[in-house]
């Protein structure tokens, strides 16, 4: 018969980002921070057998204030691979996974939506991996099993706005007016 395992990667990611918005035009925005990811065969939040991996993490992304004041938007995200470390409880679920496994950068197009209030910013993106967090080939080279990666990339994001240079007693246009 043809066995089949499907893996779960889950990452939380803590960071800065900046941003330049004003009243009409384009607003940029850009983010640096540290990726933490646990690779497992399970769906549980804190698993017994994982991959737990780190990464440097940077985006950037564009809109434009005439789409609903910026709330849809595109852009790039990267990681760069800092490393991994295997906890493997039963000694052969996780056996192989090594730093080759994962590729040293990735590059993730994706589109975005943007629900902003006073001081928190609410983001949900989705998208596709052109360069993935796994390197399929490595893994069969080292597992002697055909490898998939799926492709599909989304992410929730909850921003909390530490300060701001904007002027807080100008009034805010209305969508509608």
């Amino acid at each position: 018969g043809k066995e089949q395992r499907n893996s779960h990667y889950n990452l939380a990611e803590l960071g800065l980002g900046v941003d330049f918005y004003k009243d009409r035009g384009f607003f940029f925005e850009g983010n640096l921070g540290y990726s933490y990811g646990s690779l497992s065969y399970t769906h549980r939040l804190f698993p017994t057998s994982d991959v737990k991996t780190h990464w440097i993490t940077m985006d950037a992304n564009i809109s434009h204030t005439f789409l609903l004041d910026g709330m849809f938007y595109g852009g790039v995200k990267s990681n760069i691979f800092v490393g991994s470390s295997t906890n493997n409880t039963d000694y052969y679920t996780l056996e192989g996974f090594y730093d080759d496994c994962f590729n040293r950068a990735t590059v993730i197009p994706y589109f975005g939506v943007r629900l902003r209030f006073q001081f928190i910013k609410l983001d949900f993106r989705i998208g596709g991996q052109a360069i993935p967090y796994l390197n399929a080939n490595k893994i069969a080279f080292h597992n002697m099993y055909k490898t998939h990666v799926e492709g599909l990339y989304y992410e929730l994001r909850l921003a909390i706005k530490l300060f701001s240079t904007s002027n807080p007693t100008k009034p805010v246009n209305s969508l509608f007016s």
